[in-house]
């Protein structure tokens, strides 16, 4: 028999959002939270090579309840009925699938993950909502760019007879490149917006984020692939970019340089679903030490 049962759930205004709630066979660990899992762009609930199913009948295996669900306009959720921003429309969907599973099946914790826009709801989600305790970043799209990018970016392909084949223009892209990374970035009332998808952060921006939400004690994991080199393409990145946030106790960060964006080999799936699934046990076993000692002081006070 099969570790983990799964039913198709219908929830919001008008029960319009679809996801799939996938929860172990056995009962569930005490103190575990519930993961949600994020669209990433407009893949629907699946996740990207099937990852979102593979990681959530992992999850499910060790004791761990979880549902991946469609967005408002993408997979079998329905569109919004008023016009609203995208950002609203995400955190009302976002609110309503955590209301669900606190009123449905008793949900007090809550983990967050997605790839790519489904992390950068995710983070923006945790500075917004408190019953979001835990959240996985997977190649967030971030402002990660220094001089240490490009000369990453340019040791990979300097010995490369084929990256010098128009040599002056190559000279003159790598020098674009440089004036723009060391440019300041634009403060939080000047983002603009990156294409068709989500609004782009200064680093500004994302520090003062990131402030907020560790100084909450709200855990984050930062796994960050190589398909994306324009975002990230070396293992020190994060920690150059937010040194202080790299140091505090509640984030973690990987780099996974044999991954690719979307997973698409097994051995990329099977990698990246072990480190969540070790990182989702560290946060149950410290939920569950928060829920012991909130009941030691519940029982001196009475």
């Amino acid at each position: 028999m099969q570790p983990f049962r799964e039913k198709v759930v219908a929830f919001g205004p008008d029960r319009r959002l679809i996801g799939i709630l996938t929860a172990p066979v056995a009962p569930r660990l005490p103190g575990s939270p519930h993961v949600v899992l994020l669209n990433s762009g407009l893949i629907h609930r699946v996740g990207t090579s099937r990852l979102h199913v593979l990681l959530a009948r992992d999850l499910a295996a060790g004791g761990i309840a979880t549902l991946r669900f469609d967005l408002s306009g993408i997979g079998d959720s329905e569109r919004q009925p008023e016009a609203i921003t995208l950002q609203q429309s995400v955190e009302q969907d976002i609110s309503a699938a955590l209301a669900f599973l606190s009123a449905e099946h008793g949900a007090g914790h809550f983990v967050l993950a997605g790839l790519c826009s489904g992390a950068y709801d995710a983070f923006h989600a945790a500075q917004e909502d408190p019953r979001i305790s835990s959240v996985v970043l997977l190649d967030i799209p971030g402002p990660f760019l220094s001089w240490r990018h490009v000369v990453h970016h340019l040791k990979a392909r300097v010995l490369r007879s084929a990256s010098w084949r128009r040599p002056i223009d190559k000279l003159l892209l790598y020098a674009r490149v440089l004036r723009h990374v060391s440019r300041p970035g634009p403060g939080p009332t000047e983002i603009g917006y990156r294409p068709g998808v989500r609004r782009s952060m200064s680093r500004e921006h994302m520090q003062s984020a990131l402030e907020e939400i560790l100084g909450r004690n709200v855990h984050l994991y930062f796994i960050f692939t190589a398909g994306v080199p324009g975002n990230y393409n070396h293992r020190s990145q994060f920690r150059r970019a937010f040194p202080a946030a790299a140091e505090h106790s509640a984030l973690k960060h990987d780099f996974l340089p044999e991954c690719d964006h979307l997973f698409s080999s097994s051995a990329a799936r099977a990698r990246v679903v072990s480190l969540i699934r070790e990182w989702v046990a560290s946060q149950t076993v410290r939920l569950a030490a928060l829920l012991v000692a909130s009941s030691d002081v519940v029982s001196l006070l009475t």
